[in-house]
């Protein structure tokens, strides 16, 4: 499961066991038990174990009636678990203790006070006009930048090119609004950042502490077929956002896979 920042997280499905993998130095460490239906990584801060730092997983509980939110604390060696009327899944976003999640029927977004146990926000998606690309289906990811809640819409599908892929966007104002109600505010630059989207999840870096990465861009795998009938394959690709272009790039894997941010410690 990922992305991860320094670890893969593994899940041992049968016995319920979810580990903190570094594929480099071979170090893990095993989480304790939880029992969660169809758990979703939903973010692991740079190395947990040593900074402190919650890893935090979304799924549903045994019946699923109800959502369940995971927070893994590494001082207390333990799962506070939080429970919600509404479904957790993927592309979620967690961030300086706020949970922020899209709610499937209305788009509206849920920002939840993981201490207080409390939703705090929910916040309109933004107006049709802003949001649509010609009818090609939208995936959305709420992904930290920064400090900032993003809402990225990922306009494609599998039978579209690479070129015909196109991004909306918006950054979670918490502090304006008409009557001073939070709202999505259109955005067309991130700066010096990169987002990074797998299938599943998104995270963002800094292009000046990476050389060979163009800032104001998007990573992204895209799944591709030639004909509804034929299997999909993957391709690596990068959106530039001033052009509003997007490319292929050289990858060797066409099954898919995820983002790691590699560290020797």
């Amino acid at each position: 499961m990922g992305p991860a920042h320094d670890y893969i997280v593994l899940y041992n499905a049968p016995i319920c066991q979810f580990s903190l993998f570094n594929p480099l130095t071979g170090r893990k460490v095993v989480l304790p038990f939880l029992d969660i239906a169809g758990p979703q990584l939903v973010w692991v801060g740079p190395d947990p174990i040593e900074s402190g730092e919650p890893v935090v997983l979304s799924g549903n509980s045994a019946d699923f009636k109800t959502g369940i939110l995971a927070l893994y604390q590494p001082v207390e060696k333990k799962w506070v678990v939080i429970e919600e009327s509404c479904s957790f899944h993927l592309r979620d976003a967690y961030f300086n203790g706020m949970y922020y999640v899209n709610e499937d029927e209305t788009g509206d977004t849920k920002v939840i006070n993981t201490v207080t146990r409390k939703v705090v926000h929910v916040v309109p998606p933004p107006s049709e006009g802003e949001n649509g690309c010609d009818g090609i289906t939208g995936v959305t990811y709420l992904v930290q930048l920064g400090g900032d809640i993003l809402r990225v819409v990922l306009h494609d599908n599998e039978l579209i090119e690479v070129a015909d892929c196109h991004f909306h966007i918006h950054r979670l104002d918490l502090r304006s609004g008409s009557g001073g109600n939070p709202r999505w505010v259109k955005i067309s630059s991130i700066g010096d950042q990169i987002l990074f989207l797998d299938e599943d999840n998104g995270f963002s870096l800094s292009c000046r502490n990476f050389s060979g990465f163009r800032g104001n861009s998007i990573y992204f795998i895209k799944w591709h077929s030639q004909d509804i009938y034929d299997p999909p394959l993957s391709f690596l690709c990068r959106y530039d956002i001033e052009e509003a272009r997007a490319e292929p790039l050289t990858c060797p894997f066409a099954k898919g896979g995820t983002w790691i941010v590699p560290s020797l410690r």
